[in-house]
């Protein structure tokens, strides 16, 4: 394995890189938004791919990983509306994100259909008087299928 892969294995596999504690948060002094102090983390299980191209994804995550990330995001006012993987079980990623195999090479993005791991980061929206709270995926690992869940 080289150097790389190493490292991007320790991303995926390291036990500081799940969900376990809510994610810290604090208040910008000036524009008094909400910024997460957190690293992207590993969301523990597969996820169901919905549609993916090379600059969107749509997955859609069990009641068991909603709750997880209810609780990863719990630390927000109250006033905050929660994300769609709280709500109805979906997490889009609109932008580019990282695809990788499961030697942790570079692979092209997934199918519908497929499970893959998923790697996510958070943060807060503002629209207009509204927050809301919005879900990344910075990283998608492809599954073998001897490892299917």
């Amino acid at each position: 394995m080289m150097s790389y892969q190493k490292a991007r294995f320790a991303l995926w596999h390291h036990e500081s890189q799940g969900i376990v504690d809510p994610v810290k948060w604090r208040i910008t002094p000036k524009s008094k938004k909400h910024v997460a102090v957190v690293r992207p983390v590993a969301l523990a299980g597969t996820v169901l791919v919905i549609s993916a191209t090379a600059n969107e994804i749509k997955v859609g995550i069990s009641d068991t990983q909603a709750s997880a990330i209810a609780h990863w995001v719990s630390g927000l006012p109250p006033c905050t509306l929660p994300s769609s993987a709280e709500t109805d079980r979906t997490i889009t990623q609109t932008g580019p994100y990282q695809c990788i195999d499961s030697k942790y090479l570079a692979a092209q993005c997934p199918m519908p259909g497929d499970r893959v791991y998923v790697r996510l980061a958070v943060g807060v929206d503002n629209i207009g008087p509204l927050k809301k709270t919005q879900l990344e995926i910075t990283d998608v690992r492809l599954n073998d299928v001897a490892q299917s869940q």
